[in-house]
């Protein structure tokens, strides 16, 4: 009775360690598409789904990640707060995009989200207000996270 109790519990032993095989980590992907577009509510979307061509938008919808109960964790939700949320993953208090323009604490200027004294479009006019950099995201996007961790030390 003991042999058979030894040798059940040996049994269960060998199949639970070998439920416990190590999965392979999912390959990295070759390129990371973030797509937003303000004001283009989910429902029409989907309602217009079958008109959408295979090789375009469907294709992103097919093959990509959909987060249909995405919500942001702050109210002000204007563009350029919200956008620079989703590509770092802070909230605007830590990317100090607050919103799409805001008054400096010191100075009192009015300050635009993109705007960047220091930069200019080519062969064109800058205004001071202009969007022309991203000189005002204070937190690090997911972009250059991964940027920096695929470059091989040299």
């Amino acid at each position: 009775m003991r042999s058979l109790l030894r040798g059940a519990a040996a049994l269960l032993v060998v199949l639970a360690l070998g439920s416990c095989a190590v999965l392979a980590p999912p390959p990295k992907p070759g390129l990371v598409v973030l797509i937003v577009i303000d004001g283009l509510p989910q429902r029409q979307v989907t309602g217009y789904r079958d008109q959408l061509a295979p090789d375009g938008f469907a294709r992103f919808l097919q093959r990509g990640a959909w987060f249909s109960e995405a919500h942001y964790g702050h109210a002000f939700t204007v563009t350029a707060a919200g956008h620079a949320t989703l590509l770092t993953g802070a909230y605007p208090h830590r990317t100090g995009v607050i919103g799409n323009d805001w008054r400096d604490v010191h100075t009192g200027a009015q300050v635009y989200c993109t705007g960047d004294a220091t930069a200019a479009y080519i062969d064109n006019k800058t205004d001071p207000l202009d969007g022309t950099s991203p000189r005002n995201l204070r937190a690090e996007s997911w972009a250059t996270c991964c940027a920096a961790s695929t470059r091989s030390p040299r």
